[in-house]
């Protein structure tokens, strides 16, 4: 479902983002990196793999935090954060600001 933002895929995750018909632009590491220097990456998925770590995956984590790209790294936490970006999208839900006060 195309809900109007762009999505990078490095050869890892190709595959997968092909299987589930998401449009993506492919994409190597270097140039992420670069996309974060020039504030043009929103968010950053990036699920460590214990046993199958590509050395390229710490290092995009690294810049991620040290140039304040939003970064995930949970499997569930990225479905869910999706699934909720989708509905804020339909409609579904809506995101008011309210003081803090009203929460007590």
């Amino acid at each position: 479902m195309d809900q109007g933002y762009k999505i990078y895929g490095t050869p890892e995750v190709q595959s997968l983002l092909q299987k589930n018909n998401l449009k993506f632009e492919s994409i190597d590491y270097t140039p992420l990196t670069e996309l974060m220097h020039e504030k043009k990456l929103d968010w950053l998925i990036n699920i460590p793999d214990t046993y199958n770590e590509n050395k390229s995956m710490y290092p995009l984590r690294r810049s991620s935090v040290d140039l304040g790209v939003p970064l995930t790294t949970n499997k569930e936490i990225a479905i869910f954060t999706t699934a909720a970006l989708r509905r804020l999208k339909e409609g579904q839900i809506s995101l008011k600001i309210k003081s803090y006060r009203d929460y007590f």
